[in-house]
Parts: structure tokens; C-alpha cells; sequence
């Protein structure tokens, strides 16, 4: 008993091999984005790439109110201009105040985190590209430190 493929089997898949164009694969080109109704931020959004916040780290004492400085890049590290860049603050130790200034509330510390939101193109959904920084927040510097002599219930001064 023979078993596998007959002759006339054969001769069928050598004719449909024979008789099926070869296809290639492409990959499909994406359409040009429609951002027409997108505003000027939005539009600068889609070209970032990556952010750099400066400084690289942050530290601050509690009470003190730092202006946030950071850039969006393109892919080629050049500065896209008009691109929004909104912050998240670093847990409980600090807060925004206003859209990019940072706060110490707190003693702590905890990452600064930047970001861009790339608007939705062709049906998938918003993107966004971040960067963070560590920030430490110190407590209150100590400006004095005295030692007194505790008082005896009795009235006497004790050593």
C-alpha cells in the first residue's frame, strides 16, 4: 500500500502553481494625516519625539516656587516650536502652581513628569511622548539650634 500524493494530484498542484501569479507583500503606505481641523499646538504635537526638561534634577525647600523649563524634540533632537507641554508633580511633596511652576509643599521627593498628548490620526488613539526628572523637596533649613538645662521640679537648676 503506497501512500502520499498521486500522479494526477500532483499534476493539479503543479498547474495551480504554475497558473497563480506571483503576488508580493507590500507594506501598506499610510494615507497623509487630514489635520486641517487640528490647531497649531496639535499639529506641533505630532512632530515631537522626545522632551528634555531642564535641569536634568531639581531640589527644592519646602516653601520654595520653581519656574519649569522644558523643550519638545523632533526626531532629529531640533526644538519643535508651539508643541504644549503639560506636568504631572512629583506625588504629595510639591504642586503646580499656574501650568508650569512647581511648589514644595512638603518634605520628599519623587519624579517630575512631562508630556506631550499627539492628537488621534486616522481612527487610533491619542499618544503621548514623557520625560521625567527626579525633584527632592528638603525641609525648613535650620537656622539655630539651643541647648537649655532642664529645670528640677524642685526649683533647683540640675547639671
Amino acid at each position: 500500500m503506497r501512500t502520499g500524493v498521486t500522479r494526477a494530484a500532483r499534476a493539479a498542484m503543479l498547474v495551480l502553481a504554475v497558473s497563480v501569479p506571483s503576488v508580493a507583500i507590500l507594506p501598506a503606505q499610510q494615507a497623509p494625516a487630514d489635520t486641517s481641523a487640528m490647531t497649531a499646538a496639535q499639529k506641533a504635537a505630532l512632530r515631537v519625539e522626545s522632551i528634555r526638561i531642564m535641569p536634568a534634577e531639581l531640589t527644592l525647600t519646602v516653601g520654595d516656587t520653581v519656574q519649569l523649563h522644558a523643550t519638545g524634540l523632533d526626531a532629529a533632537g531640533k526644538p519643535v516650536d508651539g508643541a504644549r507641554i503639560l506636568f504631572n508633580p512629583p506625588g504629595k511633596s510639591a504642586v503646580l502652581v499656574g501650568s508650569d511652576r512647581l511648589a514644595g509643599t512638603k518634605p520628599g521627593s519623587g519624579d517630575l513628569r512631562a508630556y506631550v498628548v499627539k492628537p488621534p490620526i486616522g481612527g487610533q488613539r491619542p499618544t503621548a511622548v514623557t520625560a521625567s526628572v527626579p525633584v527632592r523637596i528638603r525641609d525648613y533649613p535650620v537656622a539655630k539650634i539651643e541647648l537649655l538645662k532642664k529645670q528640677r521640679d524642685d526649683g533647683v537648676r540640675g547639671d
